[in-house]
């Protein structure tokens, strides 16, 4: 279904898009899911208000922080390919920015940087391309936009 990203800890190879899916399909990813174990994930949304040296007119897009785990130690290395995010009818995806190990033994975490200018406070699906191996699935997961300042 999707290609892996790169080593962790880098950012990722030049990889094609993440594949185009709709609105109403990515809304119809299960929350729960598995490969050859359970694939648990958590989701920060944020855009970062942090004042930046230079020009202040600098647009804050949306940062997203996944954390996949896939039990105590998965008996394969996990990889995140895609990160889509909906808000309404809008669809926006990307290939992670970086991925790295996450918190805990087996966990990954990966960033996506650059997306929409969502309002904060909106609430937002977020869709995760996962895979082990050769296995890939797509997890979904419900959150809001916060702002860090």
């Amino acid at each position: 279904m999707l290609t892996g990203c790169g080593e962790t800890g880098t950012v990722p190879k030049a990889l094609a898009p993440p594949r185009a899916m709709t609105a109403v399909a990515l809304r119809a990813v299960a929350v729960t899911t598995a490969l050859d174990l359970p694939v648990q994930a958590s989701v920060y949304a944020w855009r970062d208000f942090m004042p930046a040296l230079g020009d202040s007119s600098v647009a804050h897009p949306l940062m997203i922080s996944v954390q996949i785990r896939g039990g105590v130690v998965p008996p394969k290395v996990l990889e995140c390919d895609a990160i889509y995010v909906v808000l309404a009818d809008s669809v926006f995806g990307a290939r992670p920015a970086e991925q790295r190990a996450g918190d805990g033994p087996g966990a990954i975490e990966c960033l996506m940087r650059g997306g929409p200018e969502w309002a904060v406070g909106s609430e937002i699906q977020v869709i995760i391309g996962v895979g082990a191996g050769a296995q890939r699935t797509l997890i979904r997961r419900e959150t809001s936009i916060d702002a860090t300042s």
